[in-house]
């Protein structure tokens, strides 16, 4: 059976599919009945689930938050909105222990991810540091650290549940606050490029340690304790370490303070204040996309039309909706059903 995506659903459907469980809850009717409460999603979106008591699943169908479910069942309209009655549901490994067919699951489906070619850009990423970076042993260092965590960096999303938050998230930002970096050098000709190019590459290499998953990212114990600005730190020592670069040039210790500097200041989690421009230029880009990604999915979250979107609890104010003439980005977004999200970084 095909999937239906969440953003297609109408009453009567009937559903023979994956998904990923956001949350699964037990709770209990007016009268004592137990049932499940289900929040189901895949890439356009969530959708609410129940599962009443005569076909709860046993426990070894391991239905929990965060895994991916084989579902069967059939949307009604509860309250104007789409909610599934599920007649079964059982964790992906269940199935396939048992030898159930799941040839139609496909992650394409399930996953937000980037709308821009993870190949292309990871290509485009290490043609710009080859390109811009002039220090064979900085050049060296970056392309190394990218190398070794290539699989992560690729996949891995920015953040969490805030801006980029999805596959793929880590390298669109990435290239991003590189692109802005390039684009700035060539007004500003005093910025040490090589350094520029490569603390946007790297300022946020640390996330490919504090952030563990995909297709329900939370963080590490390492990321928890000590945060990706010390992680990406240590990620540099350790591949100058490896490469034999002394712990003390001058170049190694500034690429080091940006990462460590580039959330701005000491309340926002960075250790150390920006204290030199091109640290100062990379945190202020960084913030910037960020920002920027997050007022985009904001806008695109709120449904009643009007002029401005509603309020935003993180950046405390309300975004007029300015009539466009045209789409600006050279890769046009599908439509993924986000839920609205505010800035981390």
């Amino acid at each position: 059976m095909s999937h239906v995506f969440v953003k297609d659903l109408k009453p009567g459907v009937g559903i023979r599919q994956f998904f990923v469980v956001r949350k699964a809850e037990s709770r209990t009717t007016v009268k004592g009945d137990p049932f499940l409460n289900l929040i189901l999603a895949d890439r356009t979106g969530t959708v609410n689930g129940k599962v009443w008591s005569d076909n709860l699943p046993l426990p070894e169908q391991n239905v929990r938050k965060g895994i991916i479910a084989g579902v069967q069942g059939r949307v009604e309209l509860f309250q104007d909105e789409p909610q599934i009655n599920v007649k079964y549901i059982a964790d992906v490994e269940f199935l396939k222990e048992r030898g159930r067919d799941t040839a139609d699951l496909n992650m394409e489906h399930l996953l937000l991810s980037t709308p821009f070619g993870i190949r292309e850009m990871w290509d485009e990423l290490q043609n710009l540091v080859r390109e811009h970076i002039e220090a064979e042993s900085l050049r060296n260092l970056v392309l190394e650290l990218l190398n070794r965590n290539e699989e992560r960096f690729r996949e891995a999303p920015a953040a969490v549940q805030y801006h980029h938050a999805y596959r793929g998230g880590l390298l669109e930002h990435t290239l991003k606050v590189l692109r802005y970096a390039l684009a700035l050098a060539e007004q500003e000709p005093d910025l040490d490029r090589d350094i520029l190019v490569a603390g946007a590459v790297l300022h946020d290499v640390g996330k490919v340690r504090e952030i563990q998953g995909t297709i329900f990212p939370d963080r590490s114990v390492e990321g928890r304790l000590l945060g990706h600005l010390m992680l990406g730190g240590e990620m540099v020592r350790e591949v100058a370490r490896d490469l034999n670069m002394d712990p003390q040039e001058p170049r190694l210790l500034h690429l080091q303070h940006i990462i460590l500097s580039h959330h701005g200041e000491l309340e926002f989690g960075s250790p150390v204040v920006a204290k030199s421009r091109e640290a100062l230029v990379v945190h202020f880009l960084d913030d910037l996309n960020a920002k920027l990604k997050m007022i985009e999915e904001h806008i695109r979250g709120t449904k009643e039309a009007g002029e401005f979107t509603d309020y935003h609890r993180v950046l405390r104010r309300s975004f007029y909706r300015a009539p466009r003439s045209g789409q600006t980005d050279d890769i046009e977004e599908p439509d993924r059903g986000r839920e609205e999200s505010s800035p981390e970084d």
